[in-house]
């Protein structure tokens, strides 16, 4: 892993202790094992940012061989913490320079992980990778959000994300669109004090991603709003899209 990437793993440093609660049921995990399964066909998966594990063990554990890469110690150290040792084979590194041979069915970023990477330079990079790791035929699945154009939203502000008893968390972000970025940071209010857990996604659109994959010889199979075939149209605020080598 480079020095370019020095701030590789933040993410996990602010949102390690707090993910499983806060983003357990961020997404449809049955139907996100549910195509998996079908497209690896018994074949290796590789997920990108495999984090906590809240994807990658109900794979591992509906019968498919689970790799996972990921950039923060914090992360899989949760991970390692919660799965038998044969579940997931967890490794620490940077999914824009994987450091596996062509051995994959599947790799899957699941819900904007890929926009964990720092610019669109590095997320050119990741396809590169996930070309070179795959088999021939195999794919590459992306779940992302589709960001809004100019003008269609905020482009900064605050928000309430949670109110308990204990606690108060306020979410304040926001977006640039000459770089792609949105910065941001969780306010945790708490009666020991106040925490800020920053995070900052690089974005990219639907059609810019294409324009990554083609680059390296994938080529869009499918795209879907959601990962029970939902129908993706010019409404739709998320994705899942198939790529095949």
């Amino acid at each position: 892993m480079g020095q370019r990437d020095a701030n590789l793993g933040s993410y996990g440093r602010s949102f390690a202790d707090v993910y499983d609660s806060w983003y357990r049921d961020v997404s449809d995990v049955a139907a996100t094992v549910a195509c998996v399964l079908e497209l690896a066909a018994g074949s290796r998966v590789l997920e990108l940012g495999v984090g906590t594990g809240r994807v990658a063990l109900p794979l591992a554990r509906a019968g498919l061989d689970v790799v996972g890469i990921d950039a923060s110690h914090e992360m899989l150290a949760m991970l390692e913490a919660k799965a038998d040792s044969h579940e997931v084979h967890a490794v620490f590194g940077d999914m824009a320079e994987l450091p596996f041979a062509s051995t994959f069915g599947v790799v899957l970023v699941a819900f904007n992980t890929l926009f964990n990477l720092r610019d669109h330079d590095r997320i050119e990079d990741c396809f590169a990778e996930v070309a070179r790791v795959l088999l021939p035929g195999g794919v590459f699945v992306v779940e992302a959000f589709v960001p809004p154009l100019p003008g269609e939203a905020r482009d900064d502000g605050v928000s309430v994300r949670e109110i308990r008893d204990d606690v108060v968390v306020l979410t304040a972000a926001k977006r640039t669109h000459h770089d792609h970025l949105i910065t941001g940071s969780h306010i945790e209010i708490g009666a020991t004090g106040i925490r800020l857990r920053a995070w900052r996604l690089c974005y990219a659109a639907p059609d810019e991603l294409d324009a990554f994959a083609a680059k390296v010889g994938l080529e869009l199979s499918t795209r879907n709003e959601g990962w029970r075939a939902e129908p993706y149209d010019a409404d739709s605020t998320t994705h899942v899209s198939v790529y095949r080598k």
